[in-house]
């Protein structure tokens, strides 16, 4: 989840590293199939490279449940902000 919502130029440049971006009251989740910790890092790094301010990030397990909690779900939940 980062803060905000992408303009059209992001949104198409960031298109090609997410399978899903959805704007959620003023933040945009960004769901990717991310393979292991180096892909995180590297794809961490292009966010930061251009200035998206990450919100929180949440791994998916496909047994585990729904792959996209509301933000009022998250909010409740076991995760950790990335400041």
């Amino acid at each position: 989840m980062v803060r905000g919502r992408f303009g059209p130029a992001l949104s198409s440049a960031l298109m090609a590293y997410f399978a899903e971006m959805t704007a959620v009251d003023g933040h945009t989740r960004l769901v990717a199939d991310i393979p292991d910790q180096t892909a995180l890092l590297g794809l961490l790094d292009v966010l930061d490279a251009v200035n998206v301010r990450i919100v929180s990030v949440n791994r998916f397990d496909e047994d585990a449940g729904p792959a996209h909690p509301s933000a009022t779900e998250t909010a409740g939940a076991d995760w950790s902000p990335l400041y």
